[in-house]
C-alpha cells in the first residue's frame, strides 16, 4: 500500500491517524515538529504527507515550501492542516503547492477517507512536477 506521513503537534492526532490509517495497510510514520518531518521526508519517499500548519521548529509551510523546492520528476500529495483561526494561510498554502488544506476540527473518519481517496486516486500520486 501506500507509505504516509503525518506531521501534527497532536499526540492524539497523530496516533489516531495512525492506527486508522495503518488498519487500512498503509505505512505510516508520524512527527511532532516540522524538522523532524522534513528529515524523514528528504530521506524516503512518501506518496502523501499530511502536515499540520503550526508545528514547531519548521513550520507545515515551511516543509511544504522545502518539499516543493526539491528537485525531482515526482511530486507528491501534501495536505495542510490548520485550525480555523489559520484559514488565512490557505492562498499562500495553495500559491506554494499544496494539494488540500483541510481545517480542524474534522472528524477521524473524514481525515483517514480523505486520505483514502487521494491515495486511490493514481493522479495526485503520480503526478510530475511542473516546471516554473
Amino acid at each position: 500500500m501506500a507509505r504516509i506521513l503525518v506531521a501534527d503537534t497532536d499526540k492524539s492526532v497523530r496516533d489516531l491517524v495512525r492506527l486508522r490509517l495503518s488498519a487500512w495497510g498503509h505505512e505510516v510514520v508520524s512527527f511532532a515538529d516540522g524538522q523532524s518531518a522534513l528529515h524523514a521526508w528528504h530521506a524516503d519517499h512518501f506518496d502523501l504527507t499530511l502536515l499540520a500548519v503550526d508545528l514547531p521548529r519548521v513550520s507545515g509551510l515551511d516543509v511544504l515550501r522545502a518539499i516543493r523546492s526539491t528537485e525531482s520528476a515526482y511530486r507528491p500529495t501534501v495536505v495542510l492542516m490548520s485550525d480555523d483561526h489559520r484559514r488565512g494561510e490557505a492562498a499562500l498554502a495553495y500559491d506554494l503547492g499544496v494539494d488540500e488544506f483541510v481545517l480542524k476540527p474534522f472528524t477521524l473518519g473524514f481525515l483517514t477517507s480523505f486520505a483514502s481517496a487521494l491515495l486511490a486516486d493514481p493522479a495526485p500520486v503520480a503526478r510530475e512536477a511542473v516546471p516554473a
